[in-house]
């Protein structure tokens, strides 16, 4: 890692693929009884059991056996039940899956890697020696069918629900109409992998629908021989699992009307952003809801890794301090960069930040079950709480736009079909706040409904509830917003209010404190720019399927790029923008966008956004007609800018100007205009003859936004995530990548207009002058949700 006096700093681009961490998890004794080998475990060959049966572990050895100090090569045949288990019938480990009277005769397989052929039985047996690849495979088909048939059946019993109760639900009625079960994965039945050769590691790929599980190897501590094989925990089994069930639910709108979408809708698109972290919360809690345990896999990852992840403020793996009240709650800021093995060393990372969410799951769930809030029993109490994430995962991720209910053109979420991916990743995303009103509305229409009295006869007390909520510092709307953000119908109609008073914790904070740094010789932003890492990088973001290409105007080898820190023509950059918390409370969230937006008319800069820029006298644009009609300033597209003939001409605009003297004049313009004065030909804009208002300079589309998890206050996010070695480590994530033009000419100013949010904002979510209603959707393509960054630059030879 390096630092230099022109602000370089060395970026560190990271896998986005969804990694399973580990940590300690509790013991539990193992079943006894059977036929045992002479060393104390269950003897597991061929005639142990019955046809079409074997055997496999329920739960870690650690968990099964109390000690915490097994060693990786210890015999698993110790921690297994003698009790047998049906695994399939089938000739391979192939198996079905359904819900509601509807099957898919395909809907999961398991190998050990995508070149190895599938086992068969011996003797129609799938008994193996546990020491065999053949058992790691029925492991691992044994505890994904385990989860596979729980989620089925909670979702069965939340369709059921909705259906009964007959309120306004996300999940579709025609949820299993089919014997294709629409729900599930289009594009491939789900692959499980026993031991795909990866190292310290275990993930779902959601582009290949494949559970992943390797090997723990070691690191530059320990060595660990012999690896010890991930699949034989079934907690990092069943958090994988849990990562496709988020898939699933976030896409089974559109799945279930069965609409064609260009991409899914994904509960994470970048290396750090909070709906990852929720996904990743979502992915431990999916542990505790088979086994109700609060400390996810001690065993393959948390016992020779320091990786452990609990989900209850009681277990002893927390650094002191913590507790299961109102005041010792893992809270939402303060804790998003907690790792409990480190807690002193700051860690930005989605598995970490998702403890708060998977915390106050646990939380939810125990307060379920307490009769002075609700009493139900353990597993009612589990299905509730699956099932306001099931309705809030549905509608956050519906692509129809239509958020809950039947298919309608009265669009309440996503702003419309055409535009919801761009809602779901970028404009308007899943953020701890916006999960958290959802899941509290459904919270609201189901356990807090005193007409369906489902905790003993009452309801669940809003008041009880928010507390709760506010314990976390997730209490951060004002509305539960049940009028949702649509153009027609969103800002009619009354919305339940936040009771102030039960928010203590969840801290709201002014947009207008977020700022560039104003001390003395700080930078704009820091650039990164050296030929290997931009190489890396891109490489890094086209395989990954972040950004699709680069334009035709930039060497593909980046010889252009020179590493001083500078932009510079011909040259690919990354920008982190240096962006500083001027209050006194940490900001949580924080997201900069260089996408385009509705900000000039007419190739003129819009003046009266809020950010001062520009002057009349530097040519800001005069056309204002008011909210009535498109074509001012005042007013901003309802359709993302995507329909200008069917609104006025309105379009979006990138967010770099040019300054251009003309006239002995000097004006703020839409790049197309020094196109034409330079006469350069069309074809020689970064985006070619129809994309000349970025001729020049451009955010590289799917790299045009960045996340920072959170800035403390009086501080930039580099000073608050510094590492040991005193700089930060940037990771895509917090880059926003900028193609240059080698046809610039040096000396050039740009003024890039990005906008800004955050989580615990005070005014990027709700509007005071509207009841503190939600922003309606079509909203973020303007400038009210945001604070408004001028980053200014003049290009260098």
């Amino acid at each position: 890692m390096r630092k230099d006096s022109n602000h370089t700093l060395l970026i560190t681009l990271l896998s986005i693929s969804l990694v399973a961490l580990g940590s300690c998890i509790q013991p539990k004794n193992s079943g006894s009884g059977g036929r045992t080998s002479s060393r104390g475990g269950t003897t597991n060959d061929t005639f142990s059991v019955s046809p079409n049966n074997g055997r496999y572990l329920t739960d870690n050895p650690i968990a099964l056996s109390g000690d915490q100090s097994l060693e990786s090569g210890v015999d698993l045949g110790r921690f297994l039940s003698s009790k047998q288990k049906f695994i399939t019938s089938n000739q391979f480990l192939i198996a079905p899956c359904g819900a509601g009277g509807a099957s898919l005769s395909t809907c999961f397989e398991v190998r050990k890697d995508d070149t190895s052929d599938f086992i068969t039985a011996t003797q129609n047996r799938w008994a193996f020696p546990t020491t065999t690849d053949e058992f790691l495979q029925v492991q691992t088909f044994g505890n994904m069918r385990d989860i596979m048939d729980k989620f089925h059946d909670n979702l069965e019993f939340s369709y059921n629900l909705a259906q009964g109760y007959g309120y306004t639900s996300a999940i579709p009625t025609q949820l299993f109409s089919s014997d294709d079960n629409a729900y599930w994965f289009k594009n491939g039945f789900l692959k499980g992998y026993s031991d795909c050769g990866v190292e310290n590691n275990a993930f779902y790929d959601p582009a290949g629908n494949t559970i992943c599980m390797g090997a723990i190897v070691g690191n530059e501590r320990v060595v660990i021989t012999p690896p010890l094989k991930v699949a034989s925990d079934p907690q990092v089994t069943w958090h994988e699992m849990g990562h496709a069930f988020n898939k699933i639910n976030v896409n089974i709108r559109q799945r279930s009307f069965e609409q064609s979408i260009l991409a899914e809708s994904s509960l994470g698109y970048l290396f750090y952003d909070e709906a990852g972290s929720i996904n990743e919360g979502l992915a431990d809690f999916y542990s505790f809801f088979m086994n109700k345990k609060t400390i996810f896999s001690e065993w393959a990852l948390g016992r020779y890794l320091r990786q452990a992840r609990p989900m209850s403020e009681s277990e002893s793996i927390h650094a002191p301090g913590f507790s299961e009240t109102a005041s010792g709650r893992l809270s939402y800021p303060q804790f998003i960069t907690y790792d409990p093995n480190e807690p002193d060393v700051p860690f930005e990372d989605v598995h970490y930040s998702g403890q708060i969410a998977s915390h106050f799951f646990h939380a939810f769930y125990k307060s379920l079950k307490d009769t002075t809030t609700c009493g139900l029993g353990s597993d009612n109490a589990l299905q509730m709480t699956m099932h306001l994430v099931f309705e809030t995962l549905s509608e956050l991720g519906d692509q129809t736009a239509t958020g809950n209910g039947p298919l309608s053109t009265n669009y309440k979420v996503n702003l419309n079909p055409t535009n919801a991916v761009e809602w779901i990743s970028k404009a308007r995303p899943i953020t701890y706040r916006r999960f958290f009103q959802v899941f509290s509305r459904y919270f609201m229409q189901t356990l807090g409904n005193p007409l369906y009295g489902i905790c003993n006869g009452r309801e669940y007390y809003r008041d009880d509830y928010e507390k709760l909520l506010d314990s976390y510092g997730l209490l951060l709307f004002k509305t539960y917003n049940e009028n949702n953000n649509g153009t027609l119908t969103g800002g009619l109609g009354t919305n339940t209010v936040v009771t102030p008073t039960n928010r203590v914790k969840s801290q709201l904070i002014p947009k207008d404190l977020l700022i560039l740094d104003p001390r003395e010789n700080a930078p704009t932003a820091f650039v990164i720019d050296s030929q290997s890492d931009i190489k890396n990088a891109i490489e890094s973001l086209l395989l990954g399927g972040r950004i699709a290409s680069i334009s035709s105007e930039i060497d593909s080898n980046f010889s252009y790029n020179n590493g001083n820190a500078k932009v510079s023509p011909g040259e690919v950059v990354g920008l982190a923008i240096n962006v500083y918390n001027n209050s006194n409370s940490i900001m949580g969230g924080v997201r900069i966008l260089a996408s385009d937006w509705d900000h000039t008319k007419a190739g003129a800069p819009c003046g009266n956004l809020g950010d001062n820029f520009p002057l009349d006298s530097e040519g800001a644009a005069q056309l204002s007609s008011g909210e009535g009609g498109p074509g001012g300033c005042d007013y901003v597209t309802r359709l993302n800018g995507k329909s200008p003939a069917t609104e006025g001409g309105e379009e979006l605009a990138p967010v770099c100007l040019v300054e251009l003297n003309d006239n002995d004049a000097t004006k703020w313009v839409t790049q197309d205009k020094l196109q034409e004065q330079m006469g350069l030909p069309k074809r020689n804009c970064l985006g070619g003859e129809t994309e000349t208002k970025d001729c020049f300079i451009r955010a590289i589309k799917g790299a045009d936004h960045s996340y920072y998890s959170m800035i403390e206050s009086k501080k930039t996010w580099a000073e608050t995530l510094i590492s040991e070695e005193g700089v930060p480590t940037f990771n895509s994530s917090n880059v926003i990548f900028m193609e240059v033009s080698p046809s610039i000419p040096p000396g050039t100013t740009f003024n890039c207009r990005m906008r800004a949010s955050f989580t615990n904002c005070d005014d990027c979510h709700h509007d005071a002058t509207r009841s503190n209603d939600d922003y309606l959707d079509y909203e973020y393509s303007g400038p009210k949700p945001f604070k408004i960054i001028n980053f200014k630059f003049t290009v260098i030879d």
